[in-house]
């Protein structure tokens, strides 16, 4: 019962959170959808690529395999990311859309982690956790993605939303080569996720004074 309950409130809060930014700033759906498809279309490469850079001898280094299987996630979401906004929907240019591009992304994400019910009833209100703050940096990313293309048109934003996305999934490893305890790990990554939100939110103040 715990566990279905974990898994509802996973699932349903990037729902929630698109109903409730729908309604307040009018968005649009497609960007939402597109979203969606292209974390499925993403996933596919980067399984891919994982499959051929994480191979048995980097597996035998717990560090340089998480490094490693970080620095593809974030070359590849974040690149995903840019060629959608630049050539995919390049006509929904208005900050709402990245947003609903960045609450579509979660949507997919939460549904392809599946090990939620392998876990105790602690790690698993830990993970229901790591999905809502989930959508958060989705987001963040999306927005500096999006000023990268439509906005101050600068790539070094999206160098930078590469950097930060891989250094996020670098920090679990932490706990998983026991540098840390899971209450540790777990504050370690919602500081740096209130920086990143700040950045992001800084970045958007910026091109608006720009625009």
């Amino acid at each position: 019962m715990y566990f279905l309950l974990i898994v509802v409130i996973s699932y349903s809060v990037p729902f929630i959170v698109w109903m409730v930014w729908k309604k307040k700033s009018s968005a649009r759906t497609f960007p939402l959808i597109v979203g969606m498809i292209a974390y499925l279309f993403i996933s596919v490469f980067r399984g891919i690529a994982r499959a051929i850079v994480l191979n048995d001898n980097v597996k035998e280094n717990p560090w340089l395999f998480y490094v490693l299987s970080a620095l593809l996630s974030g070359i590849f979401e974040e690149v995903g990311r840019y060629i959608v906004f630049r050539w995919c929907i390049p006509h929904d240019d208005q900050y709402r859309d990245c947003v609903s591009y960045g609450i579509g992304h979660s949507v997919m994400e939460s549904f392809a982690i599946s090990h939620v019910l392998e876990n105790d009833i602690y790690d698993s209100f830990l993970e229901a956790g790591s999905f809502m703050t989930g959508i958060l940096f989705s987001v963040a990313m999306s927005l500096l993605v999006f000023v990268a293309v439509h906005k101050l048109k600068n790539k070094k934003y999206l160098v930078i939303a590469v950097g930060l996305h891989t250094i996020i999934d670098i920090i679990p490893a932490l706990y998983f080569c026991e540098v840390v305890d899971i209450g540790d790990e777990m504050l370690i990554r919602l500081l740096y996720l209130a920086g990143v939100c700040y950045f992001s939110y800084t970045v958007y103040r910026h091109s608006q004074n720009n625009a």
